[in-house]
């Protein structure tokens, strides 16, 4: 995939082709058994060279493609094996080889999701709040044509009337519940919890979250 670059295309222009997805169709070219592949309704004219040149270059490209997709099933098995053997060796995380010139590093992520909120608060008494922080999502969808007593309702009225109170410009707590959504949310800041474990001043039963793992082996070239 090619990177992302300034377009020419003016904002209108780049929403316009964004909204109307193109339709492509295959047209018959004077290369035998090449058909150029174009926007329907369209009739593009190339030159034999030309035709010659975009063929050779998607021939190139898809060698290119099918040569990574077969040497990516034949690395999937040898990462496998690499991984397996960091398992089996604790403390070993990879290999450097200055003949071959290469580092090998194996490692895992990990992801703990799924907490059990109230488990926590029990395990962490008066640290609760320096692990656990707790907030407010409001999701607010701008109604169309509804009048208040300060004209019809748009995002800047909304903005505002939070700190005054929706009610105050007019709105029944009914009309605030069909646009306004809000919904608590509790963060754990997982540094801090890591931390206090490292401390010796807490420690988690397994059945408090969900623990993921995720392990890579990869290569690069040491010079």
């Amino acid at each position: 995939m090619g990177k992302k670059v300034p377009s020419s295309l003016s904002p209108s222009e780049a929403l316009v082709k964004k909204a109307k997805k193109p339709r492509y169709e295959s047209i018959a070219t004077h290369l035998e058994g090449r058909f150029l592949r174009a926007i329907k309704g369209e009739r593009p004219t190339l030159t034999r060279s030309n035709l010659g040149k975009i063929a050779a270059t998607g021939r190139k490209l898809a060698t290119i493609d099918t040569k990574i997709a077969e040497l990516q099933a034949e690395r999937l098995p040898l990462e496998q094996e690499a991984i397996d053997f960091v398992k089996e060796h604790e403390g070993v995380s990879g290999l450097e080889s200055v003949t071959h010139n290469f580092r090998l590093s194996i490692f895992a992520r990990y992801d703990v999701d799924n907490y059990d909120i109230e488990k926590l608060r029990g395990i962490l008494g008066a640290a609760y709040s320096t692990v656990i922080g707790e907030g407010l999502t409001t999701t607010v969808s701008v109604p169309f044509g509804l009048e208040t007593s300060a004209g019809l309702l748009d995002a800047e009225k909304i903005q505002g009337a939070f700190t005054s109170g929706l009610v105050g410009i007019g709105l029944t707590e009914k009309q605030i519940s069909q646009f306004v959504n809000t919904q608590p949310f509790l963060e754990v800041k997982e540094k801090q919890l890591g931390q206090l474990i490292i401390n010796d001043q807490v420690d988690l039963p397994s059945d408090v979250a969900t623990v993921t793992e995720e392990w890579s082996a990869t290569t690069a070239p040491l010079k």
